[in-house]
């Protein structure tokens, strides 16, 4: 990890996450077929929940694929959003201030449940007949100001059914 001194590092050294569990998701396609190098682009918001007295918190990570359509200016082929609802536990012993939870939250939720919203996208391309979209690796950057942000996956690699990632 590199040195970021608005990390909340006493949080992040001292939390365990307890509970993963989604708790919205929409799905929408207008196409049946992707083109072989699809660009998705992909956005998050992060809200920080419920801060309860036994050390628990929640966090409510949306993250939204939206694969253009074939033609400019046309509604997108695919969007698929989803919320997760995580919940952490810190010990009693760390009492870390507002600013130290939110910037937790924003810098390390998108990140956490990154691997559940990878697996639910696969799962929905393959329920909607489409092909896998391989979603790229997320990879922490500096906290934001909490506004939602756009990250443009770089060239998603599409695979045909039954070939394993590489």
């Amino acid at each position: 990890m590199s040195s970021h001194p608005e990390l909340p590092r006493r949080v992040i050294s001292a939390v365990e996450m307890q509970h993963v569990r989604l708790v919205e998701a929409s799905t929408k396609t207008t196409t049946r077929e992707l083109h072989p190098r699809p660009e998705a682009h992909i956005a998050t918001s992060v809200k920080l929940g419920e801060r309860h007295r036994d050390g628990t918190f929640t966090v409510l990570p949306t993250i939204e694929v939206r694969v253009p359509g074939a033609r400019s200016g046309t509604p997108p082929a695919i969007v698929v959003t989803a919320t997760f609802e995580l919940i952490y536990r810190l010990p009693r012993a760390v009492a870390p201030t507002q600013v130290e939870l939110d910037t937790f939250a924003r810098t390390n939720a998108i990140f956490n449940v990154w691997p559940y919203w990878r697996e639910f996208i696969q799962n929905m391309f393959t329920r909607m007949t489409l092909p896998p979209l391989l979603l790229p690796l997320y990879r922490l950057r500096r906290p934001s100001d909490g506004k939602q942000k756009e990250l443009s996956a770089r060239k998603p690699r599409q695979l045909k059914s039954g070939t394993p990632p590489t």
